[in-house]
């Protein structure tokens, strides 16, 4: 009778290898492991508890870690299909999911099999997380499709949270406005004054912009000099610095204008008298050099800050978006409802870039009979 054949193959010793070495028949590439000693009977016991240890990761399967550590980066199949795809992912969203994966799922179930996955537990775990509903779901999202990715390839045979059921959003307590004082305190007449608040005229001059335009935050760090419209007292919005902090288009995909009051102009002119950038392309308001896009949560920062140097406290939920939120208000409150809508978002199709938007500018020079509304509505300018 022949002898049993075994599971791994040792290797002896040569000029070559001085200890002995061992291949796993599990190992599809046929490795060969040096088990650093000289002697036999060491060689295949070190051998046998590979063989052991290769078994026990064949019965547990791909671990979640291992498989899904790639996923939403370049290296990844489902991405790149998505980019070939009409529904392709846009940058910020796969710095998101990525970001999902690698903050939270990466956490709970890098070491666990994906064959051990299952409804239950996950439900546990997420129900556990001190996050949003729709901070939540998204994570639930992200999961499943790793683990369809997983079905597809024959790795599970379903994908056990199919059927699980997205969590119902519960709204955020709303953002508020402010008041004609809360803005008075926030913002007082005199630059000199004001930087006293905000501790930082570049500052200053963004958040009174944003709150006597209804910019959002991403559109007016992307703002460069062009895009002022001096004679007009306009601002010409085209671009927006993304989650990713490159500048893109704005949301609604279409380029539009603002017209601002003699105030802001103003206090942009004197923000350009000491500003270090001041070309036709320079960013207005620039981050850390002039270089730089400023982040957002500079702005939050320093809107914090500027609420607690203004002495306005209260249980109210007062964000930098919240002075978008202020302009509608009080835009519509003296303006045309479709007046307003063409400033937060309203363009025409046939805008290009602009440097080239004559239709543009004659929508803005329409709206010159509301200038005397918009300079009272925000105040009066510095004397």
């Amino acid at each position: 009778m022949g002898r049993h054949k075994l599971p791994y193959k040792i290797k002896k010793p040569n000029q070559h290898h001085k200890y002995w070495r061992y291949v796993l028949s599990t190992d599809p590439h046929r490795s060969e492991i040096s088990t650093c000693t000289r002697v036999k009977y060491e060689a295949e016991r070190i051998a046998k508890e590979a063989y052991q240890k290769a078994l026990e990761k064949q019965d547990n399967g791909i671990l979640f870690g291992d498989y899904a550590k790639d996923f939403f980066t370049d290296r990844c199949t489902l991405t790149a299909r998505k980019r070939a795809s009409s529904s392709a992912y846009s940058e910020d969203m796969q710095k998101i999911k990525r970001s999902q994966l690698q903050n939270y799922l990466m956490k709970e179930y890098k070491s666990t099999p994906l064959t051990d996955i299952t409804s239950l537990h996950f439900e546990d775990w997420r129900l556990a997380l001190p996050l949003s509903n729709s901070t939540k779901n998204g994570i639930t999202i992200v999961m499943k499709q790793i683990l369809n990715e997983a079905v597809r390839v024959g790795i599970i045979p379903l994908n056990p949270l199919q059927k699980m059921e997205s969590l119902q959003k519960i709204d955020e307590k709303p953002r508020d406005a402010l008041t004609v004082e809360e803005m008075k305190k926030l913002f007082p007449v005199k630059i000199e004054d004001a930087v006293k608040i905000w501790k930082d005229q570049k500052l200053h001059t963004l958040t009174f912009l944003m709150l006597s335009s209804g910019m959002r935050s991403g559109e007016i760090r992307a703002l460069t000099w062009a895009d002022v419209i001096w004679e007009d007292k306009g601002i010409l919005i085209t671009k927006a610095i993304k989650n990713s902090g490159k500048i893109g288009t704005v949301k609604e995909q279409k380029d539009k204008f603002v017209r601002v009051p003699e105030r802001a102009i103003e206090y942009l002119k004197a923000w350009k008298e000491k500003s270090k950038a001041t070309g036709d392309n320079d960013l207005i308001f620039y981050g850390r050099s002039v270089n730089n896009t400023m982040q957002r949560g500079t702005v939050s920062k320093r809107f914090k800050v500027a609420l607690e140097n203004a002495q306005i406290t209260g249980d109210k939920n007062l964000v930098p978006h919240s002075l978008r939120h202020t302009f509608n208000s009080y835009m519509l409150s003296i303006l045309p409802s479709e007046v307003v809508r063409k400033f937060t978002g309203h363009s025409s199709e046939q805008m290009t870039r602009h440097y080239y938007h004559p239709l543009l500018k004659q929508e803005l020079k329409a709206t010159e009979q509301y200038q005397d509304k918009i300079d009272k509505i925000w105040g009066e300018k510095e004397a």
